[in-house]
């Protein structure tokens, strides 16, 4: 199953970015998500290694950008890293239990270098879709159970990948309902 879904990562990130600098980087970025929401599925824990090096493509992304892309970055890093970090520390406090682990706060900080605060945004929002989508199937079918701890890491990796590849078409769209030329 990694194998295969790694495979279809690697043919979608050369069909969106072509042979450029961009597909080794991305296509490497592809793999590591899969590897922390298997790792996420299996031990509840995103590694702190994992989510270095993921911080990786934003370097490279804000070495070949653009001083405005760089500003994207730090906002989306310390935006995403607090808005997490908040539903994580009120969670805990409202539901007397763990709502959210600080992997999962990390990892949408990492998210936010990487993509900027506009798809990081938009990738967040996908992950809480992606998962919301998900849960209204197995809670009803009883497959889980509305207690039972989920990771949330493989619906960020989601969000991630989608936001990386569609968020600013996402983004364009959305506005363009509001715009009227």
């Amino acid at each position: 199953m990694v194998e295969a879904l790694t495979g279809i990562v690697f043919y979608v990130t050369y069909l969106k970015f072509g042979l450029s600098w961009d597909l080794p980087v991305f296509a490497l970025f592809g793999a590591l998500l899969i590897a922390i929401a298997f790792i996420d599925i299996d031990h509840m824990i995103i590694p702190d290694s994992m989510i270095i090096i993921g911080l990786l493509p934003g370097f490279y992304i804000w070495i070949g950008g653009d001083g405005q892309m760089f500003s994207s970055q730090i906002y989306g890093f310390l935006g995403l890293g607090i808005i997490f970090w908040a539903i994580r520390y009120f969670g805990e406090k409202a539901f007397k239990k763990e709502a959210m682990g600080f992997g999962d706060v990390k990892f949408a900080a990492m998210a936010g270098w990487v993509l900027g605060w506009e798809v990081g945004i938009v990738s967040m929002f996908l992950a809480f879709l992606s998962a919301t989508a998900l849960f209204t199937v197995l809670i009803p079918t009883k497959v889980i159970s509305r207690k039972q701890q989920v990771p949330f890491g493989p619906f960020i990796c989601i969000g991630i990948w989608l936001g990386l590849l569609w968020g600013w078409n996402i983004i364009d769209w959305y506005l363009g309902m509001f715009i009227v030329a």
